[in-house]
C-alpha cells in the first residue's frame, strides 16, 4: 500500500524559524533541510524521497514542513528505522504526517505506489557510510 502525493492550493514560501540554530542536537539536520528546500523551492505540497534516511535528522524537518503523506524514505538499517519510528516521530509528534518509510536497499520504487512524481530525491548521508572506493 502506497500513498500518492497530491497537489493542494495552499502553497506557502519556506520561511526560517526564529531562534533555531544548527548547534543543537535536535536541529542537526536543519542546515541540510534549509539548503535543499530553498534551492529546490520545495512547497507544502511537494513530494520528497530520501534515500538512506537513517534516524531522520534531515527527514524530520521535511516531514514537519510538508503536507501529510508527502515524505517517502528508503532505509536499510533496522536499528535506524526503530529509532525513527519508536522515538523520533513520536517525540516530535509527527506520526499524523504519515511519512512512508520503507525498509530496503533494493531501490524498488513501486513500494511507494504507482504514479508518484517526486519534486526532490536526495541522499544526504548515504555517501558518509560508503567505502571510499565506491564514492
Amino acid at each position: 500500500m502506497g500513498y500518492t502525493c497530491t497537489t493542494t492550493s495552499s502553497a506557502r514560501a519556506l520561511t526560517p524559524v526564529p531562534g533555531l540554530t544548527n548547534s543543537t542536537i535536535l536541529d542537526s539536520g536543519r542546515d541540510v533541510f534549509e539548503f535543499l528546500a530553498q534551492s529546490t523551492k520545495i512547497r507544502l505540497y511537494s513530494c520528497v524521497l530520501e534515500i538512506g534516511g537513517g534516524t531522520l535528522r534531515v527527514g524530520l524537518h521535511f516531514i514537519r514542513y510538508l503536507n501529510p503523506d508527502h515524505y517517502h524514505c528508503f532505509e536499510r538499517d533496522e536499528l535506524s528505522l526503530m529509532a525513527a519510528f519508536r522515538y523520533e516521530l513520536l517525540s516530535q509528534g509527527l506520526l499524523y504526517k504519515r511519512p512512508l518509510i520503507v525498509k530496503g536497499d533494493d531501490m524498488d520504487f513501486s513500494k511507494f505506489g504507482s504514479g508518484v512524481m517526486y519534486d526532490l530525491i536526495y541522499a544526504s548521508a548515504v555517501f558518509l557510510h560508503m567505502p571510499d572506493k565506491l564514492v
